[in-house]
């Protein structure tokens, strides 16, 4: 489906932010037609990871980015 061709749209995001992708998670909710997905990131300071989310915030299929504590 379309999320597919989102994954180079992020993993070029993050390539270009210098952030590590630890681990993703993917989920498909089919009756809605979304994609979850969880990701884990090393990143060097908050500022980073604002700028991460804000910049995942903007790409046209992204409904939601946002930090989950910790």
């Amino acid at each position: 489906g379309e999320q597919r061709g989102d994954l180079p749209i992020f993993t070029t995001l993050f390539a270009n932010e210098h952030v590590n992708v630890v681990s993703v998670d993917m989920r498909t909710d089919r009756k809605r037609q979304l994609a979850l997905m969880e990701l884990v990131l090393e990143v060097r300071e908050v500022a980073q990871l604002s700028r991460v989310l804000d910049r995942l915030a903007q790409l046209p299929n992204v409904v939601e980015a946002r930090r989950r504590g910790g």
